[in-house]
Parts: C-alpha cells; sequence; structure tokens
C-alpha cells in the first residue's frame, strides 16, 4: 500500500513518470522533460502531488495562472494522476485537457490564482 512519498516517487517512476521531489512533502511529476540550463528541469505536462496537514492534493495545470486541484488520500489522487497521464499520452493533447476527460465535473476543482502586479 502506498503511504509515503517514497512509495509514490517508485509508482510513478514505474509509470515512465519523471519525479521530483522535495523531501515528504511534495513531488513534482512529469513527462518529456529537459534541461534549460544550470540544473533547471522544465516540462510541457507536468503536475504536483502536496502533502497537507490531513490529506493529499494533487496540482494540475489549466488555463492561464489557473490551476486544477484535488484533495484527498495519496493511493487514490496517485491513481488519479496515472490515468491522467495516461490519458494524455494517448490523445497528445495538454495535460489540462486530459484532466478534463478523466476527472468527472473538473471544473468545479478550477483554483484561481491571484497575480499581483507591481
Amino acid at each position: 500500500m502506498m503511504k509515503t512519498v517514497a512509495d509514490a516517487k517508485a509508482f510513478f517512476e514505474n509509470e515512465g513518470l519523471y519525479v521530483s521531489t522535495d523531501k515528504d512533502r511534495s513531488l513534482w511529476i512529469a513527462t518529456n522533460v529537459r534541461d534549460a540550463g544550470n540544473g533547471v528541469l522544465i516540462s510541457d505536462h507536468a503536475c504536483s502531488l502536496i502533502k497537507g496537514k490531513q490529506e493529499w492534493t494533487a496540482v494540475f495545470p489549466a488555463e492561464a495562472s489557473c490551476t486544477f486541484q484535488i484533495s484527498g488520500a495519496l493511493p487514490e489522487l496517485a491513481a488519479t494522476i496515472s490515468v491522467v497521464f495516461a490519458k494524455q499520452r494517448v490523445t497528445g493533447d495538454p495535460l489540462r485537457d486530459a484532466f478534463r476527460q478523466v476527472v468527472p465535473d473538473s471544473e468545479r476543482l478550477i483554483a484561481r490564482q491571484v497575480v499581483a502586479h507591481v
């Protein structure tokens, strides 16, 4: 049973995904990773999995500065992330579109980010 960040990392890597971790709190999960220089890795298709006090939150890209955020238990979110990436691989669509195709009523999960202008 998946309980830790290390368990989740192994699961996603077994699925052929690139995974970067931040201690025991979060994972960055991606396909098509490339080096942008100075050790910075970027990907056109990536999401995050973040540990909260009582549950985990998966964060997927949406339009502009918005994200889809879905919370729950680690095993269920890992399964959802796996299915979304599998759909993206088949369709070639952006990850946000694969998320919409996999997760029912996904629009209710949009989190709008307020960007301050200086």
